[in-house]
């Protein structure tokens, strides 16, 4: 493996577990975009498509329970509660 891709699968492994696997999956193609110069509206529209099929199948059909992420724990689950 590339020790680039190494490195962003690091970060993405790192900023799930500060910010919660939410709020990461839904930064993480926008980060992507805009570190690479790709549209930034492109990567909008596939980091909502994303969290969308992240929220229907493994929150709303399958119930699966996020851990706590480490920084602003009450203030994420104060802003999206059906997340956490």
């Amino acid at each position: 493996m590339e020790l680039n891709a190494g490195l962003w699968l690091a970060g993405l492994v790192v900023m799930a577990w500060l910010v919660g696997f939410h709020l990461t999956f839904f930064l993480y193609p926008l980060l992507f975009a805009y570190v690479y110069g790709g549209p930034l509206r492109g990567a909008f529209y596939i980091a909502v498509s994303a969290e969308l099929l992240l929220w229907v199948i493994f929150d709303h059909f399958q119930g699966v329970v996020w851990p706590q992420p480490v920084l602003w724990p009450e203030a994420l689950t104060e802003w999206a509660p059906f997340l956490y």
